[in-house]
């Protein structure tokens, strides 16, 4: 097979192999596996054809129901027998345990389903690894240890709600008073109202609802079925709802966490996906967005006010009144557990991805430069995200309150709730106080590491894999491939089923392969930088150092690049920025700068530079001859001085490949902030400046840029995204060509924009024709209507 030819479309025999491989690169073993799954997923999502959850929440949806029913099942066989037998509660609750295991099983059949296409776009994003609950950003697990932990989990919330209905039954069963009655029973059916949440919201009114999830979607491969509920009938929804919304929805309400993480790992791994793979990346990542915050806020409002709260006050009660007794301890210890490992793990998962998208989203769009329906839909997930704060903080202080009173009950037994003061002891009536500060102190202390860890998190940077996959881009597309050392083919992420012949592999760390073809517009893929995937790179021990920084040649580019250099998110430069505020910056610009360059002005221009802080520029590649080895002066004469670059994703590589000799001779010193490919879906204020610049095209006074041929747009568009971050730096020109003159006219010249002081020195390319149309030119003609202009030539 050519280069240029890709692979063979594969027989249903051949398909069945190929699922086999992927299912074993997954690393998912058979038990995790439905035969039925399996089958639609080689029908309808193989390798790189369309997967959509949809189809696999059908049969889910209805085990999901199921599994709730089971369960309020076992809370009234559980108050029934708490009333009625006056057997200890641990004993009654130990007889409910087979229905509890049966709900277990009912989660592990709908994991079952969604397990396979949840993990294929984990690794079609990079990463095939589950994670503990909790500590999902500190241990790396294989699928045996997320196992343990989601059953663990599941099963003590399916406990704490049977040991809830069962207190409610000895509270009947004594015949306390009727206000002690109340208040249990008002805690106990706060439980129900998520139930009924689920049902009205959840429940199809009609009998002909399909739920087969293996339809053929050939005439209609994005027909989602949606179905009318009893909330779209009385008017409480606008919209129909989904097998997929009534999945999760009643996963929830049944305990079931192993759902939860499935939930927001996919959202999450579906925006780390699209941000690169599509343009209207931007209303995709806000609709999943929407959706995380969405089933949160109902999680935090239904399962966590009204059931795990209720929950902790009757434990509470019910060890106040028996404090003799450390039997009664453990129900709280269990219900704290729920809290704990479910309920603030999924709140905080929740909101590390709300803040890194939208951390994203605004760092690549200014607020008002979104398009109506994104910008809608973003107030929408701002809305359900300020609302799920006080209602945890008020769970959260009840449930602190009612630790409160354990606490008093440990330093005075027994503590008189209603008066405040212990009874063998009136005058210690400052227990509660003293309780309170210690508790007041621990909060403090859990809240600081809160914000701390909700700081936003490099989400989509993926655990490591358990296969050998690197990441390849063709930077002229640009298009993104998978390659295993070794392999004679790259596979195109995009769509796997389309695999090409690369050349053979060059230059250390599998870093360049060398490819020809029609589908690849460069000659070459270089390896992309993925966090915690460099797996084959050397420990970065003191030896290794030593010869990174003294004997590394350019075939080194990406382990020195790795170490050395930096890649920064638009979010993390402008924290940067304001952690640095009283640092002096400046922009540097000119012709290419990966091209030759003479001028009588070097050292004047340099000098000038060397006023400031931070050189910042717009990615373009080294040159010892041209006007970037003014950047290796710059560094090289001032120590504490750093370097920033600003490019577009694709081209990233080749930027750390063009810059080796200053990542090797200026360690951590060069730093690039890598904006969006799809950067190019302009927002409104950067079409406009296009639309001046085309009249000035048009004109005549400016001459449009002529290259990329595909894009003549593509690095003006560039230019312009990045000096949004830049802010209003000043900047040092060595002349120029069309696409410096046109951000020349932008912010300095008549319109209605702000204006940037500029310093534009004569230079020129080699052997350049002094004529031709350039910054220089430009600026001096216009010099009478630019501010800020100082014009320096011979």
């Amino acid at each position: 097979m050519s280069a240029s030819q890709p692979a063979p479309q594969a027989s249903p025999h051949e398909e069945l192999g190929v699922m086999d491989e992927e299912i074993e690169q997954l690393g998912l073993p058979p038990c995790a596996i439905n035969q039925r799954s399996r089958d639609c997923f080689v029908k309808n999502g193989l390798a790189g054809k369309r997967v959509s959850m949809a189809d696999y929440c059908g049969p889910c949806h209805k085990l999901a129901r199921r599994a709730c029913i089971l369960l309020v099942v076992s809370e009234v066989v559980g108050l029934l027998l708490g009333w009625l037998f006056k057997a200890e509660v641990w004993v009654i609750v130990l007889l409910l345990q087979p229905l509890n295991v049966i709900v277990l099983c009912m989660e592990w059949e709908c994991l079952k389903y969604v397990l396979l296409p949840w993990q294929h776009t984990l690794l079609k994003n990079g990463s095939t690894n589950f994670r503990l609950p909790l500590f999902s950003n500190f241990v790396q697990t294989g699928f045996e240890e997320w196992a343990a932990g989601v059953s663990i989990v599941s099963l003590v919330v399916v406990v704490s709600l049977q040991n809830q209905a069962v207190h409610m039954g000895k509270v009947l069963q004594h015949k306390v008073d009727f206000y002690h009655q109340c208040i249990s029973g008002l805690c106990f059916l706060a439980t129900f109202v998520s139930l009924v949440w689920v049902i009205v919201w959840s429940h199809p009114v009609a009998t002909d609802v399909r739920w087969d999830f293996d339809r053929d979607r050939t005439d209609k491969p994005d027909e989602e079925i949606r179905y009318d509920t009893i909330a779209s009938q009385v008017g409480l929804s606008k919209w129909p709802s989904t097998h997929y919304e009534g999945f999760i929805r009643y996963a929830h309400y049944a305990g079931m966490f192993g759902v939860q993480q499935m939930t927001d790992s996919l959202q999450e791994a579906e925006a780390s996906l699209l941000w690169y793979a599509t343009e209207d990346f931007e209303r995709k990542c806000s609709t999943r967005i929407y959706w995380v915050m969405r089933f949160n806020f109902a999680m935090v409002f239904c399962r966590v006010f009204l059931r795990t709260v209720p929950q902790v006050c009757l434990s509470t009660w019910q060890y106040h009144r028996n404090w003799q007794s450390w039997s009664d301890i453990w129900p709280l210890g269990v219900n704290l557990f729920v809290f704990i490992f479910s309920d603030c793990s999924t709140f905080l998962t929740a909101q590390s991805i709300y803040l890194e998208f939208t951390s994203r989203l605004l760092a690549d769009r200014d607020e008002g430069e979104y398009s109506p329906e994104c910008t809608k839909v973003m107030e929408n997930s701002k809305r359900f995200n300020q609302m799920r704060w006080p209602i945890m903080a008020l769970s959260a202080f009840l449930i602190s309150s009612c630790l409160c009173l354990v606490l008093a009950d440990w330093i005075c037994q027994p503590f008189i709730v209603s008066e405040g003061i212990c009874s063998l002891h009136p005058q210690q009536n400052a227990i509660i106080p003293l309780a309170m500060c210690l508790l007041a102190f621990l909060i403090v202390i859990v809240g600081v590491s809160v914000m701390y860890f909700v700081e936003p998190l490099p989400l989509w940077e993926p655990s490591s894999r358990k296969n050998n996959k690197k990441q390849y881009v063709d930077e002229d597309k640009p298009q993104y491939y998978w390659h295993i050392p070794g392999q004679k083919d790259v596979t195109m992420i995009d769509d796997s089923s389309k695999k090409f012949q690369h050349c053979g592999a060059q230059e250390k760390n599998d870093s360049f392969l060398k490819v020809e073809g029609e589908q690849f517009v460069d000659d070459k893929l270089l390896r992309v930088q993925e966090s915690g995937q460099q797996n084959d790179i050397p420990k970065l021990t003191e030896q290794r150092k030593e010869f990174l920084l003294k004997d590394a040649q350019q075939e080194d580019w990406f382990e020195l690049a790795l170490r050395f250099g930096k890649e920064l998110t638009p979010y993390q430069w402008r924290q940067e920025v304001a952690k640095h505020p009283k640092r002096k910056m400046v922009k540097l610009l000119g012709f290419d700068g990966g091209h030759p360059m003479e001028s009588g002005f070097v050292s004047q221009a340099t000098n000038e530079l060397l006023d400031n802080d931070v050189v910042i520029w717009d990615g373009d590649w080294f040159c010892e001859q041209g006007w970037t080895n003014m950047i290796n002066t710059f560094l090289k004469a001032k120590k504490t001085a750093s370097a920033v670059a600003f490019q577009n994703r694709a081209e990233v590589p080749g930027f750390h490949r063009s810059y080796w000799q200053l990542y090797k001779e200026f360690p951590h010193r060069v730093q690039i902030v890598v904006l969006n490919d799809s950067a190019y879906v302009c927002p409104q204020p950067i079409l406009d400046k296009h639309d001046w610049l085309e009249s000035e095209f048009k004109k005549g006074s400016l001459k449009k840029p002529e290259r990329p041929a595909n894009d003549p747009k593509k690095y003006l568009t560039v230019a312009m995204v990045g000096r949004k971050f830049q802010g209003e730096t000043k900047v040092i020109s060595m002349n120029g060509g069309n696409i410096t003159t046109a951000l020349f006219a932008i912010e300095t010249g008549l319109n209605p924009w702000k204006k940037i002081q500029w310093t534009v020195y004569e230079a020129w390319r080699q052997k350049q024709d002094k004529s031709e149309r350039t910054l220089l030119k430009y600026a001096t003609e216009h010099a009478s209507e630019a501010k800020n202009l100082k014009i320096v030539r011979s």
